[in-house]
């Protein structure tokens, strides 16, 4: 998924994330209960630390996730908050919503890169955000399409946004391993030249 900048049309590629939230990860057995991992809401941003157009956690209002549970209960279709792991329909189950909630609510922050960890990104969209070639602004390219991954492809956080690692095989009783994976083994997209949109 690239983004396009809506003036000279320049695409750039974006650094994709599966991500899911673990709930109960168990730091001895490096191991989650399936049933809890939690698929997380995420958006297209610059981040800064990072230098290229990456992914980040979608945190938020309390008010924007009361509209989305009152959407799914009278049967709208919702975009946020999308639980890509149990596709009933168009929409999360409403249970798995509220699960989703209930992790994440405490956090009041504006939610970290998934690339490296920090706060120091922009949303595409915003109108502070130009294209150093043209000054034009960017928006995300959307492909529809249905793909199956591989388990790996799947990165597992933290509730607070922190990688633990990867997807890693099912164990008994409803476990999946997590395989140890930092923020040095993710792969940045190349971008030729040195982009810092908006600066001078």
């Amino acid at each position: 998924m690239p983004i396009k900048c809506i003036k000279c049309s320049t695409q750039i590629p974006v650094s994709g994330c599966l991500a899911l939230y673990a709930i109960d990860y168990d730091t001895t057995t490096h191991s989650a209960d399936e049933d809890k991992l939690l698929w997380m809401p995420t958006k297209t941003v610059w981040c800064g630390a990072c230098n290229v157009p990456t992914m980040a956690e979608d945190i938020r209002s309390p008010a924007e996730w009361e509209d989305a549970f009152t959407a799914m209960r009278i049967g709208m279709r919702v975009e946020f908050p999308y639980d890509g792991l149990h596709e009933e329909g168009p929409n999360p189950l409403l249970g798995r919503a509220r699960q989703l909630y209930d992790a994440v609510r405490h956090r009041n922050d504006r939610g970290r890169c998934l690339h490296c960890g920090g706060y120091q990104h922009i949303d595409i969209d915003s109108p502070h955000l130009r294209h150093d070639d043209c000054g034009g602004r960017f928006e995300t390219i959307i492909w529809i399409g249905s793909a199956k991954y591989l388990r790996s492809a799947y990165k597992i956080f933290f509730k607070d946004g922190m990688l633990i690692g990867q997807l890693g095989r099912p164990m008994e009783n409803g476990r999946v391993e997590i395989e140890p994976f930092g923020y040095a083994d993710i792969r940045l997209p190349e971008i030729p030249g040195t982009y810092v949109p908006g600066g001078s």
